[in-house]
């Protein structure tokens, strides 16, 4: 490949993995919703939504390194954050969206800060881009229900959809 990767990279990078394992397995739970976010990111970055795109297009790229990264590394030099959805990927009675929160929470509280100080650093920037590191959290918002349904299944749905009356009460029982 010529040239830094992309996020279109990154999102095929990410398919790969999904399709690397069986539904249940716990990385590739994580690694459809991260899919699904990447493509959400790279359709807003294609629209303009952004003020700075190439930034977040860098960032996003970044990012998913550090979970490539992770996903390459034995079990001795994995990041700590990492380790327990590498561990627990084939264990049973854990629903996929447990395993998608799990790989989202230590992507977002161990990875993040790293990739912000890489891309800065890359770009020879500071930390200006407070808008629309905020906006990736719509994104977020805008694929949560086309997540959520395919991640809510079994006795989950069921729940669901007996609560679903009570505004948002389901997803907190869910998650």
């Amino acid at each position: 490949m010529s040239g830094p990767p992309t996020v279109t990279d990154v999102a095929a990078r990410l398919r790969a993995i999904q399709a690397s394992g069986p539904a249940t397995d716990g990385v590739c739970c994580f690694a459809r919703l991260y899919a699904d976010v990447t493509d959400g990111v790279a359709a807003r970055l294609a629209g303009q939504t952004f003020a700075d795109p190439h930034f977040l297009a860098r960032l996003d790229v970044h990012f998913a390194d550090l979970f490539f990264t992770a996903a390459a590394a034995a079990p001795a030099a994995m990041p700590h954050a990492w380790a327990p959805l590498f561990q627990a990927r084939g264990r049973k009675g854990v629903e996929p969206l447990q395993f998608a929160l799990a790989g989202m929470n230590a992507h977002i509280n161990r990875d993040l800060p790293v990739a912000l100080v890489s891309t800065w650093t890359e770009l020879g920037r500071s930390p200006k881009q407070h808008a629309d590191y905020v906006l990736v959290n719509g994104v977020l918002g805008a694929v949560e229900e086309q997540v959520k349904a395919r991640f809510v299944a079994g006795r989950l749905s069921w729940i669901d959809r007996l609560l679903h009356r009570a505004h948002r009460l389901d997803d907190v029982l869910a998650m």
